[in-house]
């Protein structure tokens, strides 16, 4: 079979996710298991699973030679549960399960192994396929094995359970003609009919993980799905791909091999010849990796490696890393590609489309940013002029952390609707010199920079040259003014945010939290229950999660009637129990707030950047749920999970009656 250049792909494929950094079972990352190609129990999926029970790949091969025929092989893991139980007595007639146990120099860990699976059919006739479909069984038995782990003067000091349950299903190949091409079918089925409970855990124990498919034709070549020549798009776009998706493998010129994935990939892929070792996490970067591993204290590393043998390995090798291994990861360059020889005329093609391209970036006649100039408020600016930052437009929260900081000014920009823009570098920046190497500035319209030196610059020669007669609101002598309508973009945002945000703005529910540190999770689950609701008109329902700037400025951007803040609240009451509070508006903004920082705000915090802002919110209401934990962990605690139905119910009181008074739980008080 020629599947051995596409092994290393498909070992990342089917590996994915299977173990994250820090490479331990009790890290919050790696107690949800499981997330790539799950092929599911039918039953489960009939019970409303989110994972599908089937998957389907098809492709097309162009046939080479009339003796065509098709190697294939499926792979997956099979979970295996390894349970580590301590023996209660030194003869081992007892045991009880733990989540690790040191043993010596060893750290035995309880966790979920994968156990590769593979089904291959070799040199299978397409002339077979194309007369009906063949079917490929997969039956998996329930396995136990048991192993005793002792200690000193051979004391039974615990043993391993591994334990796998059955799988069962089939896949299934079959083919028809495409006018001159050959569409190929296969389908990978769960035949499993367990439906004994909707718990996703105990579905995926009897599951194909991570399942994808390897081809190879023989006397044929498959098409690009991705790039299929002209005479093969209808039928590339007719092919049916769910829940995975066949690209070729191998050599930029090979076709004879492709691999369905669950996870999309281009056209050839490969993994780096850089690359020492797989890490589980294809996402990241391997030096990234490797230096965050090579931090991790010795008793994380110890547990890692008796986490699994994969993460094992990945300690080992990051632990041997050689300075030249870390130079070769730091990067290389591959794109420095020689023109073919003798090929003048795409050599001709290629210049003539960067010649055209900087004609239109920096068109003929017109002053470089670098050396333009644009009168302010009676000062021209210049390259190196000082200004006072004072955005007013609020397009996006950076304005926030800059206004009111001292700039630098690099350059005048005109955009394609001739729009100038000052670009400038912030004074006290220590990365400053290098973003301005890489011409990577903060751009502000110029009614939105405030000139800090009397005297004015002087515009270059070249400006003087080009711009000598008056041109409003062009940069350089001829001036321009502060504000001209046709050149200077849209005005600021009014002090009155009534005349701005519609009238009409009713009822917000805002839910924040972060879903990684446990019960203040809250908001962002009650978010996703009132997503399979129906909110009354004129009320809605937004996932901030931890975007608390965003929130300031929406509040401030829109006059809302009522907004309704749901968070994990501790009050020092039972976990789990709700409240509503009204807060005293009339205290916020008062000193204590924190510092404003872009991933996460207390709702404290919240309403005093709504003040710094300008904006006036309505009546404000907080359903709060008291937290069990916010420790590192995707879960909430049973009785704050609990709790979540109790916090909807409330909110939809809330919108319907509009009148806390009549309600239990309310407190009126400061935040």
């Amino acid at each position: 079979m020629s599947f051995e250049l596409a092994q290393k792909v498909a070992d990342a494929v089917l590996y994915e996710g299977y173990v994250l950094y820090p490479y331990r079972a009790s890290a919050g990352k790696n107690r949800i298991r499981w997330q790539f190609g799950c092929v599911v129990p039918a039953g489960y999926s009939e019970l409303g699973g989110s994972e599908p029970s089937a998957t389907q790949t098809e492709c097309l091969i162009a046939p080479v030679e009339d003796a065509l025929a098709l190697d294939l092989r499926v792979r997956f893991l099979q979970v295996q549960a390894r349970t580590i139980e301590e023996s209660l007595d030194a003869e081992g007639t007892s045991y009880r399960p733990v989540e690790t146990l040191e043993v010596g120099d060893r750290m035995l860990v309880t966790w979920e192994e994968g156990v590769e699976r593979r089904f291959d059919a070799t040199a299978i006739p397409l002339a077979e396929l194309l007369a009906g479909e063949r079917r490929i069984p997969i039956e998996l038995p329930a396995g136990r094995e048991i192993e005793d782990v002792r200690g000193e003067g051979d004391r039974m000091v615990a043993r391993i359970v591994r334990e796998r349950w059955p799988v069962s299903g089939v896949v299934r190949v079959a083919a028809e003609k495409q006018g001159g091409l050959i569409k190929l079918r296969v389908r990978i089925e769960n035949l499993d009919g367990w439906r004994e409970s909707a718990d996703r855990e105990q579905a995926l124990r009897r599951s194909m993980i991570g399942a994808h498919t390897l081809l190879a034709v023989r006397g044929g070549a498959f098409v690009s799905l991705l790039d299929p020549p002209a005479d093969a798009a209808d039928a590339a776009a007719a092919c049916a791909n769910l829940h995975t998706w066949p690209v070729l493998i191998g050599p930029e010129d090979s076709r004879d091999v492709v691999l369905s994935s669950p996870i999309i990939l281009y056209d050839h892929p490969a993994v780096a010849a850089e690359s020492a070792g797989d890490f589980c996490d294809a996402t990241e970067i391997d030096e990234i990796l490797t230096l965050r591993v090579m931090t991790l204290t010795e008793d994380e590393k110890r547990e890692a490696r008796g986490t699994d043998e994969r993460s094992r390995q990945i300690i080992e090798r990051s632990d041997a890393s050689s300075p030249e291994l870390l130079d070769r990861l730091h990067g290389v360059v591959r794109s420095l590609a020689a023109e073919p020889a003798g090929d003048v005329a795409r050599t001709r093609e290629t210049l003539a489309e960067l010649a055209e391209w900087e004609s239109f970036l920096n068109p003929p006649g017109v002053v470089p940013p670098e050396q333009a100039s644009i009168e302010v408020g009676g000062t021209l600016l210049v390259q190196g002029s000082r200004v006072r930052l004072r955005p007013t437009r609020r397009a996006d929260s950076m304005d926030l952390f800059l206004a009111g900081r001292v700039a630098r000014v690099e350059g005048v920009y005109r955009d394609v609707e001739d729009v100038a823009w000052v670009a400038v570098s912030l004074e006290g920046d220590p990365a400053s010199d290098l973003h301005s190497s890489h011409g990577r500035f903060f751009y502000f319209y110029p009614d939105e920079v405030e000139p800090l030196e009397a005297d004015a610059g002087e515009p270059s020669d070249l400006e003087r040259r080009l711009y000598a007669t008056s041109d409003p609101g062009r940069a350089g002598v001829a001036g321009g003014g502060d504000r001209h309508p046709e050149y200077a973009g849209p005005g600021p945002i009014p002090e009155d945010l009534a005349d701005v945000a519609p009238s009409s703005a009713g009822t917000l529910i805002a839910c924040v939290g972060n879903i990684f540190l446990g019960d203040d999770g809250f908001g962002v689950e009650v978010a996703r229950r009132l997503a399979t609701r129906e909110l009354p008109a004129g009320v809605r329902a937004v996932d901030y999660g931890i975007r608390g700037v965003h929130l300031a400025y929406e509040l401030a951007d829109k006059s809302y009637k009522t907004v309704i803040l749901v968070d994990a609240t501790p009050r020092g009451g039972a976990p789990g129990t709700v409240y509503l509070i009204e807060p005293d508006l009339d205290r916020l903004g008062e000193a204590g707030a924190g510092a404003a920082d872009a991933h996460g705000m207390d709702p404290q915090t919240v309403f005093t950047l709504l003040k710094t802002l300008g904006g006036r919110p309505g009546r404000v209401l907080i359903v709060g749920c008291e937290p069990a934990s916010t420790e590192d962990e995707i879960a909430l605690s049973e009785p704050v999970a609990a709790a979540v139905d109790e916090a909807v119910k409330l909110i939809f009181e809330l919108v319907e009656r509009g009148d806390p008074a009549a309600l239990p739980h309310r407190t009126k008080e400061s935040l």
